[in-house]
């Protein structure tokens, strides 16, 4: 008797572990799939940043002293990591209002 039970125990263990496994490897699946979306989200979200910087810059080729418009601008070559083109729209927006305090707080940015 004592190894029947020996045996039902050695089974419940093999079992218990078994779906401890199968959890496991659907819990890596789906941070697999979180990942592999990502690349999805990210190219994206520079789609609409590259909208963006064109709406702004076809807003401050019209109006050239729209504050907003250059400052906004600056942003979005930020989010592009385009640095040097965010200067330039800084250096424009800080030309039109150099006491601004939009352009101070976008100068901390910088």
């Amino acid at each position: 008797m004592p190894k029947k039970g020996l045996k039902k125990r050695k089974n419940d263990l093999v079992f218990f572990l078994s779906c401890c496994g199968a959890i496991l490897i659907l819990l890596l699946a789906l941070i697999n799939m979180g990942t592999f979306f990502l690349p999805k989200k990210v190219y994206r979200d520079l789609e609409v940043y590259q909208e963006q910087k064109s709406f702004w810059q076809e807003i401050v080729s019209k109006h050239p002293n729209y504050l907003d418009g250059w400052l906004e601008l600056a942003n979005i070559n930020l989010l592009l990591d385009d640095l040097e083109e965010a200067k330039r729209a800084f250096e424009k927006a800080r030309e039109i209002n150099p006491n601004s305090e939009k352009v101070a707080i976008l100068k901390k940015k910088l």
